[in-house]
């Protein structure tokens, strides 16, 4: 419990200090007003409501996803504020975590298909999974100076919501390595096996992606103390 205090406590505290960050927590909002007021108004068919209620899902675990990592990137004395890879890990995965109730409010109010507020908390916490995974890439994309690849590893998170909407059956299995794309599966064919793909892949990237994190966390701990 202690852990979650401190990681919700720094989460909020850093929010708090930044305008753009304190914005950016209103963006999903901002997004299903659009969507939910705007996007009626033109004739489009119904597979595009569906597109547009995943998409919304996706926003909200995405926003606290990269907000996250703003946060461990910009913290100049972070291996001091932090207990090294406890509150790191901590603060990774919890606010993300909590941040699902919050997608699935948010995208049950706003959605297009009048989905049920289980089916929204069920794919908010899909999407939180790999919002988790985000958050951790670009940390460690921001570690090894590649920063500028987030909006590719943005562009394929979503084209992998979009994509599975307009391609064959077959073909769109050959994206079976992006998250998203196994949710959108899933989305469209019902079928578990999607899911269960999904969480392989998914905890597939989330252990990879922990013990790398991990393995630089505990280098940067040895150095404070050589």
């Amino acid at each position: 419990m202690k852990y979650i205090y401190e990681s919700l406590m720094q989460f909020i505290n850093q929010i708090q200090k930044d305008i753009n960050l304190f914005v950016a927590i209103f963006i999903p909002i901002i997004i299903g007003i659009f969507f939910r007021f705007i996007i009626p108004l033109f004739e489009i068919d119904n597979i595009f409501y569906i597109i547009f209620d995943t998409i919304l899902s996706s926003i909200n675990p995405f926003v606290i996803g990269i907000i996250i990592s703003i946060i461990i990137i910009r913290e100049k004395n972070i291996y001091k504020v932090y207990d090294i890879r406890k509150n790191i890990m901590s603060i990774i995965y919890i606010p993300p975590s909590i941040a699902i109730i919050d997608g699935a409010i948010i995208s049950f109010v706003f959605s297009l298909t009048n989905i049920s507020f289980f089916e929204s908390l069920f794919y908010s916490s899909l999407f939180g999974i790999v919002g988790i995974i985000l958050c951790m890439i670009i940390i460690l994309l921001s570690n090894i100076k590649m920063f500028i690849l987030v909006p590719s590893v943005l562009f394929i998170l979503f084209s992998g919501i979009i994509l599975p909407f307009f391609i064959n059956t077959n073909i769109r299995y050959l994206v079976l390595f992006i998250p998203t794309s196994l949710i959108s599966n899933f989305i469209l064919d019902n079928m578990f096996v999607n899911l269960i793909y999904f969480l392989l892949i998914s905890c597939l990237y989330i252990v990879v992606l922990h013990n790398i994190l991990k393995n630089k966390l505990d280098n940067i701990n040895k150095k404070r103390y050589i």
